[in-house]
């Protein structure tokens, strides 16, 4: 189970909500922003379990996958589960006034494919380490899974998001945009790719005190797949993108990772 997340942190990489609506940049993973070797403790940071080491930035390619830019966040499959995040407490509250959707998006990139159950990718979590909302991808397929809680009865697993048939996939050693985002106001949640809303729904109870957003990892057993991260970015945002259509969405439905702005 997740523990609480840490207290409020003031480091590099944070900015006020009110400059252009950017909570947290992780700026690429880049340097001198980050530097090789494990997350943790690095720009705001933590690990969960504390100095766990299966998230760590690279520099340069790793086997078959290159970082968009120099460097990369590799999320490796561990038995149970890993977290790494920084803490948005500060940024959330003193965000503009009406801006209360927070979004995290972020790139990703899985390699291989991987029978053991297992999944990597981005959740929302409150103060009290509960989880609001999250997509992730399932290992042996690439299939998009999403948490919402479409009805207000408590945490739903979608599983496979689809788009008519086969279900969505994310095309192998690609990077890919998603994105996940909750309205602290409303309890409305959204799970996007690029700018266009894959699915809708609310987020669990608990949605008003927002604190991260956690890259993570998770299996029932160790292997040594890995799954990899690339500009991660918060922001707080008026509104929210139109619905999407399956022909808009276009390939496979997810939108290409875009290249890093100088």
């Amino acid at each position: 189970m997740k523990s609480v997340a840490f207290g409020l942190l003031a480091a590099a990489g944070f900015a006020a909500a009110a400059s252009a609506g950017v909570i947290y940049d992780s700026q690429g993973f880049e340097a001198p922003l980050f530097t090789a070797g494990n997350v943790d403790g690095q720009a705001g940071w933590a690990a969960d379990p504390a100095g766990h080491t299966q998230h760590t930035i690279i520099n340069g390619a790793d086997g078959a996958t290159t970082p968009i830019g120099s460097q990369m966040l590799r999320i490796t499959q561990a038995t149970g589960t890993r977290w790494s995040f920084p803490d948005i407490t500060a940024g959330v509250a003193g965000r503009a006034s009406g801006e209360d959707w927070i979004w995290c998006r972020f790139d990703i990139n899985a390699p291989s494919a991987n029978t053991t159950p297992a999944f990597f990718g981005v959740a929302a979590y409150n103060s009290s380490a509960a989880l609001l909302a999250a997509a992730r991808l399932r290992a042996s397929d690439g299939a998009v899974i999403v948490t919402l809680d479409p009805d207000g009865a408590g945490p739903a697993v979608f599983g496979s998001y689809t788009l008519g048939t086969p279900a969505l996939l994310a095309p192998r050693g690609q990077w890919i945009n998603l994105g996940v985002a909750v309205n602290v106001v409303t309890g409305q949640a959204i799970i996007t790719s690029g700018d266009s809303i894959l699915i809708t729904g609310n987020a669990n109870a608990g949605f008003a005190t927002l604190s991260d957003f956690d890259a993570m990892s998770g299996a029932s057993s160790t292997l040594t797949q890995s799954v990899y991260l690339d500009n991660y970015i918060v922001t707080s945002e008026s509104v929210v993108p139109a619905p999407a259509t399956a022909a808009l969405l276009g390939l496979g439905g997810l939108v290409a990772a875009r290249r890093r702005r100088n």
